[in-house]
């Protein structure tokens, strides 16, 4: 079965504490109250039957933990921006995990918030306990269309438990590393299987409650891959990721949520209002592209013609974009380079299918990896692969619906 997923790390049980203390904080400030006069959440049952919006757009925030206060933030900047420019047709819900198991979904809509409902016990690995969320907004926010931002650690296309014979290896990596003082992105690689979320469990679980998505923007590091972007395809029009890691101040919303409310948002503004953002932030790295879901399939006829005629020669790796990986192992290639290589420059066709893939990509000049540094962007084409990796943690590659799709058997 072909799997993606996100990673949800786990460090310590006193920050269950903490999130809440967070979330509390931030929904009491008297310039962003309730709706209700006394302050107080407004009863769940008031919203059973509300009317439908023209789009309601979900900030999905599983658990991660050591991104707590960072998504507090998120969501915060969203409540700013809805208090000062209001959208009478679209609403913002967000769930927000503030531990493994509880969480709360919240509407924030127009700058004020709700409590919509209350999560004492939910998985969030399965088919079933994402589908039950998505239900929960949809009954609760009910729209004519959806969308939905995820916010979180993240690591590609690799299934739940492709790090764990490395874990090792990574706190060793880790601890002698020259930059162990370097700031957080949002990926870590997973440290305990019951945080891990395999995105094709997600894709599954839009599908299976019925949803098509306007848009999904993953707010995570390393899920910008051509197989994250295909096993997304039927359930979101466009996907927004980022090929390599994110730091931990996620997107800026505070320039580019508003953006997201736009009936047809303008994904190279979107793009450029966050290269805009990290060129001048403290730790001025990023990538991030917009991918025309329905152009996926002749992308992946070009591909599958590419492989039938050319084989790749891993001695070329040295040579070819990288973006980075786990524990000092080189995981996620840029796609464009890697055809321009393996072909000699003789992949036009192939090249216009991906121009017509991505309708919108920014890097700034450097990417950054945890616990290594950062090192030169020269090849961005908007999204990454692992085809060429030899990484022994990316065998199961073959079992993406990307390489099935374009591999000849």
């Amino acid at each position: 079965m072909s799997s993606l997923f996100l990673f949800f790390m786990y460090i310590c049980i006193s920050m269950k504490n903490l999130s809440s203390i967070i979330i509390s904080a931030l929904f009491i400030m008297p310039t962003f109250c309730a709706c209700s006069d006394d302050n107080e959440p407004v009863a769940e049952e008031e919203f059973r039957q509300p009317e439908p919006v023209e789009m309601t757009l979900l900030m999905y925030m599983p658990w991660s933990q050591t991104l707590t206060s960072d998504l507090a933030n998120n969501m915060y900047d969203m409540q700013r921006i809805l208090a000062r420019d209001p959208v009478a047709d679209k609403k913002v819900v967000v769930f927000f995990s503030t531990s493994g198991s509880d969480a709360q979904l919240i509407e924030i809509t127009n700058g004020s918030y709700d409590i919509l409902k209350t999560y004492s016990s939910i998985t969030l690995n399965t088919v079933e306990g994402i589908a039950s969320i998505i239900a929960d907004v949809k009954s609760l926010a009910p729209a004519n269309h959806y969308a939905m931002t995820i916010g979180c650690h993240g690591t590609g296309w690799l299934p739940t438990g492709a790090l764990e014979p490395y874990i090792n290896t990574y706190q060793t990596f880790k601890l002698y590393s020259t930059a162990a003082d370097a700031p957080q992105t949002r990926y870590f690689g997973g440290i305990s299987l019951q945080w891990q979320t395999d995105v094709s469990t997600l894709a599954q679980a839009i599908e299976h409650s019925g949803t098509h998505l306007e848009y999904l923007v993953f707010d995570a590091c390393y899920m910008g891959g051509v197989e994250v972007a295909y096993e997304l395809r039927n359930v979101a029009d466009v996907t927004v990721l980022s090929a390599a890691e994110i730091m931990s101040a996620g997107i800026p919303y505070k320039s580019i949520g508003r953006m997201l409310l736009d009936d047809d948002p303008d994904w190279n503004s979107v793009c450029n209002k966050f290269k805009e953002y990290y060129s001048n932030y403290l730790y001025p790295y990023g990538t991030l592209a917009a991918i025309d879901s329905s152009s996926l399939e002749q992308l992946a006829q070009s591909m599958k013609s590419i492989n039938s005629q050319y084989s790749w020669n891993d001695s070329w790796n040295s040579n070819l974009q990288s973006f980075g990986g786990f524990a000092g192992e080189e995981l996620f290639y840029d796609l464009g380079e890697y055809v321009d290589i393996m072909t000699a420059g003789n992949d036009s066709e192939f090249r216009q299918s991906l121009a017509n893939s991505v309708i919108a990509a920014v890097h700034t000049g450097r990417y950054y990896v945890a616990y290594q540094g950062t090192y030169p962007i020269t090849h961005f084409c908007g999204l990454s692969c692992s085809a060429p990796s030899s990484s022994a943690i990316t065998q199961s590659w073959p079992s993406t619906q990307w390489a099935k799709a374009t591999t000849n058997p």
